[in-house]
């Protein structure tokens, strides 16, 4: 993925297994021009930026008004690890934690994403297959 600005200078995105945004890169693949570290909630540890960047932990837009993650359907705060709204999805009986409207990822962000803000995801060829649905 890459993006370019009004000089149409392009900036290449480089992600780690989770799907985070780690580095912005030059057309040249030479000069680091954005760095970004997270904790496994999302939380921006480390933000050295030159270019604008909207993405941001888990690949997703990042609103930095706000400090909150957008997740296609609600968003995320990870300062609290949970969306900041009900899913509308209601959970299943024999899944507690699918029961609380506002848990993200099953509390366990290491072993699963959530690129639909509806439910969480362990299998990265199923979330790239549901991406291109979107």
């Amino acid at each position: 993925m890459a993006q370019q600005d009004s000089s149409q200078n392009k900036a290449y995105y480089l992600s780690n297994g989770h799907g985070d945004v780690v580095e912005l890169i030059d057309s040249s693949g030479n000069t680091r021009l954005n760095q970004y570290s997270y904790d496994i909630w999302g939380n921006p540890v480390i933000e050295t930026e030159n270019v604008h960047n909207p993405f941001r932990y888990s690949g997703e837009l990042w609103d930095e008004t706000t400090s909150l993650q957008y997740l296609r359907a609600r968003w995320y705060d990870p300062s609290d690890g949970r969306f900041i709204n009900e899913d509308t999805y209601e959970g299943q009986i024999d899944n507690p934690l699918s029961l609380n409207l506002y848990t993200y990822v099953g509390n366990n962000p290491l072993g699963f994403i959530d690129p639909s803000g509806h439910w969480r995801i362990t299998d990265k060829l199923k979330d790239r297959k549901q991406r291109r649905n979107f």
